[in-house]
């Protein structure tokens, strides 16, 4: 499955600001969600957007913060903070 179409596919769907719909896309592949919404220039949720500011000052913190909220595991968030804090 390409969890990047899909996350896209969402995305122009409207239905971004459901932040039950976001935790899904997240718990699947959860640098999807941020590439997708970098691609089309958009701000990432706002769960996205706290730990995309905390991952410049605490990068640990960031990560744990996104596995607290969204139950992922530790690689995933990895990823999704790395993704984050790219320019």
């Amino acid at each position: 499955m390409n969890y990047y179409a899909n996350a896209i596919d969402i995305i122009h769907s409207g239905k971004i600001d459901d932040g039950d719909l976001v935790i899904a896309i997240l718990k699947q592949n959860p640098a999807a969600i941020v590439k997708a919404a970098a691609s089309l220039e958009i701000e990432p949720d706002p769960l996205l957007r706290e730990v995309k500011e905390l991952a410049g000052k605490d990068k640990t913190g960031a990560i744990k913060k996104l596995r607290n909220e969204t139950g992922i595991g530790l690689k995933e968030a990895l990823e999704t903070v790395n993704e984050l804090m790219k320019p």
